[in-house]
C-alpha cells in the first residue's frame, strides 16, 4: 500500500501515552496535532478519491478505540498503528466510490489488497490456480451486493476480505476433491445448475464493471501502455510467466466478449 515512509515520532507517542495515563485534554490536543500531520501525508497520496475529512474521522476513531486496541509501544511503532486506522477509512471510502461506478476506486482496491491475498493463499493452492482464486476472492468481495454487507463497525475491510478468502479456499478445495473422486470412479464432471434468467441479468448488471476491470487490467498494461511483464508481476505479487499466461486468457476472453457484442447469435462475423 502506498504510504509515507514510517518514522519515529517521540512527541506524538509521549502525548498519546500521557493521555492514556490521564493527562487530560492538553495531552490529547498535543497528540492530535502530531497525528493530523502524519495522516495528512498518508491520505495525500489518494487525493483523487475525495479523502477530505478522513483525517478528522481517523483521529476520532483513535480517540474512541477500546482499551484492547490501544497503542502499545512493545508491539510496534505509533505510525504503523495509526496508519491501520487510516487504511480502514480509506477502504471504506474506496468501496463507496466503487459502488457509485468509479472504476478507478475499484482498481485501487484491487491493487491495494491483491498482493496480500496472494501471500495469504500461496501456500494452500497450486501456482496454476492461485491467480484465478485470488481474482475470485476480489470479485466476490467487490460485487455491489456483497460489498454492501461489509459493516465497518464490525471489523476492518482487511479482516472481512480474509474471511471471504478462507471461504473461497474451502470451496476451491471442495470442488477439487469432488472432481478427483468422480474421476477415480469414472463419472463425468458435474454440471453447474442453470440459473434463472432473472438472476443472470441481475448478476451481470451488478458485476459487469468489476469483472471487466479485472480482465482488462493486465492486457491494458502489457499491450497498450507498454509496461513490462516484470513490472506487472511486481504490482500483482505474482510471477512473470503467470502474467503472460493470465494476459493471454484475458485477451481471448475480451476478444470473445467483443465478438458476442458486435455479432450476437444471429449475425455472421468473419473469423480470424
Amino acid at each position: 500500500m502506498r504510504s509515507p515512509k514510517p518514522l519515529e515520532h517521540d512527541a506524538a507517542t509521549a502525548a498519546l501515552l500521557a493521555w492514556y495515563g490521564g493527562g487530560g485534554w492538553e495531552a490529547w490536543v498535543a497528540f492530535r496535532q502530531e497525528a493530523e500531520g502524519l495522516l495528512a501525508g498518508f491520505f495525500g497520496a489518494y487525493r483523487a478519491f475525495a479523502v477530505r475529512g478522513l483525517v478528522a474521522q481517523t483521529v476520532e476513531d483513535v480517540r474512541k478505540c477500546p482499551e484492547t486496541s490501544r497503542f502499545d509501544p512493545a508491539k510496534g511503532t505509533l505510525v504503523n498503528w495509526l496508519y491501520a486506522f487510516a487504511r480502514t477509512r480509506l477502504d471504506v471510502r474506496l468501496l463507496e466510490l466503487a459502488r457509485e461506478g468509479r472504476n478507478d476506486a475499484l482498481d485501487e482496491l484491487y491493487k491495494l489488497h491483491r498482493p496480500r491475498l496472494v501471500r495469504m493463499l500461496a501456500g494452500s493452492v497450486r501456482r496454476d490456480d492461485l491467480d484465478d482464486l485470488v481474482d475470485e476472492v476480489l470479485i466476490r468481495a467487490l460485487y455491489p451486493r456483497a460489498s454492501a454487507r461489509f459493516n465497518p463497525s464490525e471489523g476492518t475491510f482487511k479482516s472481512w476480505l480474509e474471511t471471504i478468502a478462507l471461504n473461497a479456499l474451502r470451496d476451491h478445495k471442495r470442488r477439487k476433491d469432488v472432481r478427483a473422486r468422480r474421476e477415480v470412479v469414472g463419472l463425468p464432471p458435474l454440471e453447474e445448475p442453470p440459473a434463472s434468467a432473472e438472476s443472470e441479468v441481475e448478476r451481470e448488471a451488478q458485476h459487469r464493471g468489476v469483472i471487466r476491470s479485472l480482465k482488462r487490467k493486465r492486457t491494458l498494461l502489457l499491450n497498450v501502455l507498454g509496461f513490462s511483464a516484470e513490472k506487472i508481476a511486481s504490482l500483482d505479487g505474482t510471477t512473470t510467466q503467470a502474467v503472460y499466461n493470465k494476459t493471454n486468457r484475458e485477451r481471448d476472453s475480451l476478444r470473445q466478449e467483443h465478438y458476442d457484442i458486435e455479432c450476437g447469435e444471429e449475425k455472421s462475423c468473419p473469423k480470424d
